[in-house]
């Protein structure tokens, strides 16, 4: 727990402030110093009786516990699958609407807690690792058959930001404020850490989810094209992450070219839900 408070920044400045972080830390070092009813003991290779006192694992910032919660409720793997009425484009032609349906895999990367380069106060997310996207179009006379991610090209890492840094910054300076409630949390931690980390998970949303992706394209004549701009996915207000059949949307066309055409996906809404 020593630490837990340490290396905010400037979102957490002052004098009051840091005085308050001082005895946060202080009253949490105190507390798991002390036995309580949650500590449990067990038996060493010699036969000797510890106290085995559990910590909650608050980290040095807010960002990177929204990254070991993420990872302990859910797995560092997040599975998704996605649904569309995609327009597909031909240059030249007629717009042609196809269905489209296909799946989305990240990893849950480093959390952050970032001042902002405006200088007004700091930004707390996560960082997302594509593994995956593909998709098919459904619809007979579709341009284009599947999409997806190709690992050939870099792939910018996404992210998953909270809409409310100062709240989620507050809660984590507040508990050093009342020995009760941080009481309170470390034995609920010790009787059940994924209700643990789901509590403090509900701070952090609303959030926006960037994603920005490569792509592949196979036409209807089964030839490979590549694109020449990036999937821009946006969720501008995310509730929950994994998402639970949210709203995104890609932020511009992406086009696709070979030596003899142009194929292009105009900007599209689609569900994004857990598999």
């Amino acid at each position: 727990m020593e630490g837990m408070f340490n290396h905010l920044p400037g979102l957490l400045a002052g004098p009051g402030r840091a005085t308050a972080l001082a005895s946060a830390t202080a009253l949490a070092a105190s507390l798991l110093a002390a036995p309580t009813p949650a500590a449990h003991a067990h038996e060493t290779r010699a036969g000797h009786a510890v106290q085995d006192h559990v910590a909650p694992p608050f980290p040095t910032d807010p960002g990177a516990f929204f990254a070991t919660a993420l990872k302990k409720v859910y797995g560092p793997t997040i599975r998704l699958k996605w649904h569309s009425d995609a327009v597909v484009l031909k240059l030249g032609g007629e717009p042609s609407l196809s269905p489209a349906h296909g799946t989305l895999t990240v990893n849950i990367g480093d959390g952050w807690t970032r001042q902002n380069p405006t200088g007004t106060g700091a930004s707390i997310g996560v960082s997302l690792d594509l593994v995956e996207f593909s998709g098919t179009f459904t619809a007979p006379n579709a341009p284009l058959r599947e999409i997806s991610s190709f690992a050939e090209v870099p792939v910018p890492l996404g992210e998953l930001a909270s809409l409310r840094p100062i709240c989620v910054t507050h809660k984590f300076t507040g508990l050093g404020c009342d020995r009760q409630e941080l009481r309170k949390l470390i034995a609920e931690y010790q009787r059940d850490p994924a209700r643990f980390f789901r509590r403090f998970l509900r701070i952090y949303f609303p959030a926006q989810n960037t994603l920005d992706i490569p792509l592949r394209a196979v036409n209807r004549y089964g030839r490979v094209m590549y694109s020449s701009s990036d999937l821009a996915l946006r969720n501008g207000n995310l509730l929950s992450f994994p998402p639970h059949n949210a709203g995104y949307y890609s932020a511009k066309e992406v086009g696709f070219t070979d030596e003899i055409s142009y194929f292009g996906i105009a900007p599209m809404k689609m569900k994004v839900t857990t598999k």
